[in-house]
C-alpha cells in the first residue's frame, strides 16, 4: 500500500511543483525497517477502482500524527482528501485514539494545506505556538553560528539535489 501511496505523493509534488523536505523514498525505507507496532498506517481512497488520495499516519499511544497526505489530480477534483480524512478519523476513533495531530500550519508557504487543516479541524482545533528551531539562543555568537550552520545545510542539500 505504501508503494501506491508513494506514487500519489510523487504525482502531487509534480502538480504542486514542490520538492519534498524528506524524500518519499526515505519514508519507504523507514516503513520497511520499523517493527509492525510502529509502522505508519496507510489509508487509500479509490474512485472507480483507481487510488486518488492517500494518507500515511503513525500512531503513538492515543495520538495519531497526520504525517503524509497526497491527492492525485482526480482526487483533487473529487475532494477525496476530505472523505479520506473523515474515514481515517472514524478508524482512529475505533482504535481508541483520542488525538489527531494535523501537524504544522504554515499559512505563508502552504496556504492550501493550511486552509484544508483549519477547515477540517473546525472550531474544535487549536493551533499551538511552537518555538522555531534554535530561537532561544542566549548569545549573539551562538545565534550567528546556528544561522550560518542552517544556511550551509540548506546550500548543501540544494547542491546535493542538483548532482
Amino acid at each position: 500500500m505504501f508503494d501506491i501511496f508513494a506514487k500519489l505523493y510523487r504525482e502531487m509534488l509534480i502538480r504542486k511543483r514542490r520538492v519534498a523536505a524528506v524524500s518519499i523514498d526515505r519514508f519507504i525505507e523507514i516503513q520497511e525497517n520499523l517493527p509492525a507496532a510502529l509502522k505508519m498506517r496507510i489509508m487509500l481512497c479509490e474512485f472507480q477502482g483507481e487510488p486518488v488520495a492517500g494518507a500515511a499516519v503513525p500512531c503513538f499511544g492515543n495520538t495519531a500524527l497526520n504525517l503524509l497526505g497526497a491527492a492525485g489530480e482526480k482526487g483533487l477534483k473529487l475532494r477525496a482528501s476530505y472523505f479520506l480524512q473523515w474515514r481515517l478519523l472514524q478508524w482512529l476513533k475505533e482504535q481508541s485514539c483520542r488525538w489527531y495531530d494535523l501537524d504544522l500550519i504554515d499559512q505563508r508557504n502552504y496556504p492550501g494545506i493550511t486552509q484544508f487543516k483549519l477547515g477540517f479541524a473546525g472550531g474544535l482545533g487549536c493551533t499551538p505556538e511552537y518555538l522555531g528551531p534554535f530561537e532561544s539562543c542566549g548569545r549573539p555568537t551562538s545565534r550567528l553560528s546556528v544561522t550560518l550552520g542552517s544556511h550551509l545545510n540548506i546550500a548543501y542539500k540544494s547542491l546535493k539535489r542538483r548532482f
